[in-house]
């Protein structure tokens, strides 16, 4: 997990949009089992732009922590409740999506506002979706190791440059909608795709305030 205290400076974000302009990139895992964990910090890094402009960055940390399991982070765990807690020391709007309405959400969301945090390879992962142009979405993954050597298969693109709108820093894929959305995958084969819909888990962290 990353740590929230550090100092930097950056250009305050428009009232109620994410903050473009964040002088960090956003970090990897540094647990087998941080994924969520990790992918929650690097959205809120998005949001609000540094660390240090995150509200009660001290606190977060620590609900974050609550949650994380030598297996990672699960239903049982109680992240919707910390998730939701999160929201409200940040002022944020906190939307969990039910699995079966995850793929006709995503494409509605305003990424201007928003952050996703959304379950990848049937909820095993965790992944940040910060970005979309057309049929493509991009984000960050947190595992070095999954995005690492891996060449793009055309349906997905590792490490694009020149994201628009985006510091390099804030990305490392672009998925096409169908291949994230794919209902079946391979263990060692597939990237980026969230598997059966009944497995799948989406959150949204928005700035709503206008």
């Amino acid at each position: 997990m990353v740590s929230l205290q550090g100092q930097g400076t950056t250009t305050p974000a428009k009232q109620g949009e994410r903050n473009p302009d964040a002088p960090q990139p956003l970090s990897y895992q540094m647990l087998p089992s941080s994924c969520w964990v990790t992918s929650v910090t690097n959205g809120l890094l998005c949001l609000f732009g540094t660390i240090d402009d995150i509200p009660d960055s001290g606190l977060v940390s620590r609900l974050l922590l609550t949650v994380l399991t030598d297996e990672g982070v699960d239903d049982v765990s109680g992240w919707e409740t910390i998730l939701k807690a999160i929201a409200r020391l940040c002022d944020l709007k906190c939307t969990i999506v039910p699995p079966e309405k995850v793929e006709q959400k995503l494409a509605t969301v305003n990424f201007k506002r928003s952050v996703a945090i959304c379950g990848n390879r049937a909820n095993t992962h965790s992944i940040l979706i910060n970005h979309k142009q057309g049929k493509w979405f991009f984000g960050f993954d947190p595992c070095w190791d999954l995005v690492s050597g891996k060449p793009g298969e055309g349906e997905y693109e590792l490490f694009p440059q020149d994201v628009d709108g985006l510091p390099n820093g804030w990305v490392n894929f672009k998925v096409h909608t169908e291949h994230l959305f794919l209902k079946r995958f391979e263990e060692d084969s597939h990237l980026l795709v969230t598997g059966a819909p009944k497995k799948r888990s989406l959150a949204i962290l928005s700035r709503w305030r206008k």
